[in-house]
């Protein structure tokens, strides 16, 4: 995952050492489509036959018991946020939506408390009262923050998987993903995908979901079928069979 600045140190033993290692190997396992073929962008030398595309599968049981009680409606952000996670450019793209409705607050969990920076862009854009950091201690705990939540929102530029995504659907929460790198490989049609080129394609797709009700309701079923598809058994069968055929 060395394959562009904008993402990932470019450090030239690391870079050197992973080429290295995957002209040699004898098979090569990639968690998504999209990681194999980037892979191969920047490797080209290596066979593609013996690169395997094995799915993770789904941290989360699915479940649908209801949302708990919860007096505040909230956008949910899960994770890191600097970077390539594309945090403050969500924030900009959000900021109206936040201050229009009277109601709405961004909840971010996971990472670090907001920063200076952070703090600055939220108060010049007039909702440092409307975004909340949070920590949670446990997946259950993590769980009731997804079922709560009115849907996730997941602006990253690049992931090699994102397992969040399968979190969310597990938990009835829709999902909102830039249509960027790996995510439409797992989202498929069970989220709704904004253009990042596109200004207030963002704010639209979650105003959609807040909006309108029959797609919200659609979004959470076709989000517990889609979590079922992503199973750590699977994988794990996946990859003993890559394991066997290289000991064969």
């Amino acid at each position: 995952g060395h394959g562009s600045q904008r993402f990932f140190s470019l450090d030239a033993q690391v870079v050197k050492h992973k080429r290295i290692l995957a002209e040699k190997a004898a098979a090569i396992i990639a968690v998504s489509e999209n990681t194999r073929r980037d892979l191969l962008r920047f490797c080209p030398e290596i066979d593609p036959a013996k690169i395997h595309v094995i799915h993770h599968g789904n941290s989360f049981v699915p479940s649908d018991r209801l949302a708990l009680s919860n007096t505040t409606t909230y956008l949910l952000f899960v994770g890191q946020r600097k970077a390539y996670k594309n945090f403050s450019w969500m924030i900009e793209q959000l900021a109206n939506l936040l201050r229009s409705e009277t109601d709405l607050q961004l909840l971010c969990v996971g990472g670090s408390a907001f920063d200076k920076d952070e703090t600055a862009l939220l108060t010049r854009l007039g909702i440092v009262h409307k975004v909340r950091y949070r920590t949670v201690h446990s997946d259950t705990e993590l769980a009731d923050v997804y079922r709560q939540a009115r849907c996730f929102i997941f602006p990253s530029q690049y992931e090699g998987f994102g397992i969040p995504v399968l979190e969310a659907f597990s938990c009835g929460c829709p999902v909102v993903l830039n249509r960027a790198s790996s995510l439409p490989e797992v989202g498929g049609e069970a989220a709704s995908y904004f253009d990042e080129a596109n200004p207030g394609s963002l704010a639209s797709a979650v105003q959609r979901v807040l909006e309108n009700t029959d797609f919200r309701e659609k979004m959470i079923v076709l989000g517990y079928e889609r979590a079922k598809v992503f199973t750590w058994q699977q994988s794990a069968s996946k990859h003993l069979a890559v394991y066997q055929s290289v000991v064969n």
